[in-house]
This record gives structure tokens, C-alpha cells and sequence, in this order.
């Protein structure tokens, strides 16, 4: 992935789920697909693994899930 944006794993919401799918900081491998939700689990990942970051398409929104407590 060479355009990308970058999102800090401390920005990253429980219940969201993305418009395009996620990568992990080596822009390469598959963090999550389009269209499913995150989970404590999988940020938990994250943090186990001492990953600051995800990569994502430039025009990747999340939209909140049914765990939404007014991210923005």
C-alpha cells in the first residue's frame, strides 16, 4: 500500500467497524477486513505487540458500532 493513512492504536474504537480494510503497520499484511467489526481482542493484539499504528486507504471512514460512546 503506498497512499495511506495512518490510524494510532489509541484512536482505534471497540465496535467500529471500517469502510476499507485495515492493515498492520507493514502496510502489507491484513489487520481487519472491510466490513468487520473491531474488537477488544483485536486491539488487544495490537497492544501485546507493541504496534502504534494501522494502515488504511485514504478514504476509510469508521462508523461506529453498537458500542459507539461518541467517537468522532
Amino acid at each position: 500500500m503506498t497512499n495511506f493513512k495512518r490510524i494510532k492504536t489509541t484512536d482505534l474504537v471497540v465496535g467500529s467497524i471500517f469502510t476499507e480494510s485495515i492493515y498492520f503497520d507493514d502496510g502489507e499484511n491484513l489487520f481487519l477486513p472491510l466490513g468487520k467489526e473491531l474488537k477488544e481482542q483485536d486491539i488487544d493484539v495490537l497492544v501485546k505487540w507493541n504496534i502504534s499504528f494501522v494502515l488504511t486507504s485514504p478514504n476509510c471512514i469508521a462508523i461506529p458500532g453498537e458500542n459507539f460512546e461518541g467517537y468522532v
